[in-house]
């Protein structure tokens, strides 16, 4: 039995090796778009139309498989005559505001847990290039998301991002996204089935169309090298058909501008001095160091990003250290750090 079982082991490494030599993972694969705050976006929140579905009629047929005829809910069907049978409209059903949880915004669902569909219609003028996203911040717990009556994916787990590329799918006028969103508990969720915190469900935070070039800046990592107070460090991932060109990281409050070039992968790692100008202001009670970045830009040729970041100021009296952060160095002010404060710069 031992022999047989070790010729299969070989056999399917092998199988697996050959197939991720033909078929090499590209770094592009996964789309999910980092730092949506920071580009060009247009938001759909607001009041959506829904519906909810206790027993799932929007999705099963009465055998439990899929409903792919004009009853599905995702569809958006409207009855072409009165002999048509259609039993729901999202027209003439009730709103509930998105983002936010639907406990909270009707008493009747304040206990339940099961699937409700949501549905919002948008208009958009694609330009001649550049591609669209739709990204949604969260959705409690699993997702399934359709547009202009078509499924774009399902997503699982309700605290983490999802997007999907609809650069393809969207038309001028009358575009419609439909979601259909479940926070039943079951014994492999979160949470299972005994818990203690309160089960919300809904579409819990922001949902908007992303727009970027052909050739964006999907991913990146910018920050001090670990133990070091001057060292920069981290990447930057590309996505799109142009993957290898250069890369601008700039810093401008200290100075900083560095060009990088990404490889095959539309990946690069960056690592260089960041030569810190720091200001150092004298009171009679303390010594107050300036770390003068607000912001850390990083751009392409046809893609920018921004990555605000608040300024950090680090006090000290008589060796205790305590940190304050705000989005502006105007009016900060610091004083002795109290007891039980960090007592190490380097742990703010």
């Amino acid at each position: 039995m031992i022999e047989p079982r070790c010729h299969f082991l070989k056999f399917f490494f092998c199988v697996l090796l050959a197939h991720l030599l033909a078929n090499p993972v590209e770094a592009q694969v996964a789309p999910l778009i980092a730092n949506i705050d920071g580009r060009q976006v247009r938001s759909l929140n607001g009041a959506w139309q829904v519906i909810v579905d206790p027993y799932d009629v929007g999705k099963l047929n009465y055998r439990a498989g899929p409903l792919d005829n004009n009853n599905a809910f995702f569809k958006n069907y409207k009855p072409q005559s009165k002999s048509e049978l259609v039993e729901y409209d999202f027209d003439h059903s009730g709103q509930l505001n998105v983002p936010g949880d639907w406990n909270s915004q009707r008493e009747s669902l304040l206990f339940y847990e099961g699937s409700v569909w949501y549905k919002q219609s948008f208009d958009y003028a694609k330009p001649a290039q550049g591609r669209l996203f739709l990204h949604f911040g969260a959705a409690n717990y699993l997702a399934d998301v359709y547009l202009n009556g078509e499924a774009l994916g399902h997503h699982e787990g309700g605290f983490t991002p999802f997007d999907f590329e609809i650069t393809d799918h969207v038309r001028p006028q009358g575009n419609f996204v439909v979601v259909r969103v479940n926070d039943r508990r079951e014994n492999d969720r979160v949470p299972a089935l005994t818990t203690d915190w309160w089960n919300y469900g809904g579409i819990t935070r922001p949902v908007t169309l992303v727009e970027v070039p052909q050739t964006f800046i999907q991913d990146y990592v910018v920050q001090l090298d670990k133990g070091s107070t001057r060292n920069i460090k981290g990447w930057v991932q590309l996505n799109g058909p142009k993957l290898q060109q250069q890369v601008t990281i700039r810093i401008p409050e200290a100075g900083i501008s560095k060009v990088f070039q990404t490889d095959s992968r539309g990946r690069v790692e960056i690592s260089f001095d960041g030569k810190w100008r720091f200001g150092l202001l004298k009171t009679p009670s303390y010594i107050r160091l300036r770390l003068p970045v607000r912001q850390i830009a990083l751009q392409r040729a046809s893609d920018f990003v921004r990555l605000k970041r608040r300024a950090r100021i680090f006090c000290s009296t008589e060796r205790r250290f305590f940190c304050a952060e705000s989005t502006s160095m105007k009016n900060l002010r610091c004083g002795p750090a109290a007891p039980g404060m960090r007592t190490m710069l380097e742990r703010c």
